[in-house]
């Protein structure tokens, strides 16, 4: 019989396991994504799912790259100035639109009030009482 661990591996300590998870790391091909191009579908406001169908690279690997996700931020930031840009250019020809802007961004709301001038009368009536009739009453 074997003795018991023998064929096991040694354990590595925290640094070693590190110092593997880089060497493996190092020994894959990092893979090369074009910023450019992913500023510009971020200005179009895609999710990380249209990213990654577009660019042909998985999900989870987008979102471990800093560099994607700064430049993916940026151009949604772009995406959003260029939109309000548009909607302001709007509201010079769409009152519907100058007021939503004005919802949006300076907190105007509509605000209905309801005026009563004069007397008001209410005629009251008074309460009745109705209670059931017995089998005996309704056999009469």
């Amino acid at each position: 019989m074997a003795e018991k661990g023998k064929n096991r591996k040694p354990r590595l300590s925290p640094e070693q396991k590190e110092q593997k998870r880089k060497e493996k790391e190092a020994a894959r091909k990092r893979i090369q994504i074009d910023l450019e191009q992913v500023e510009k579908l971020g200005m179009l406001m895609c999710t990380l799912e249209e990213c990654s169908a577009f660019l042909d690279v998985k999900r989870t690997t987008l979102e471990k790259r800093q560099d994607f996700l700064d430049a993916w931020r940026k151009g949604k930031e772009k995406g959003k100035m260029s939109l309000r840009r548009h909607q302001f250019h709007q509201a010079e020809k769409s009152a519907a639109m100058a007021i939503w802007l004005g919802k949006q961004y300076l907190g105007q709301t509509d605000k209905q009030s309801l005026e009563h001038s004069g007397e008001m009368k209410i005629n009251w009536m008074e309460e009745k009482t109705y209670s059931k009739k017995t089998d005996e009453e309704n056999t009469e």
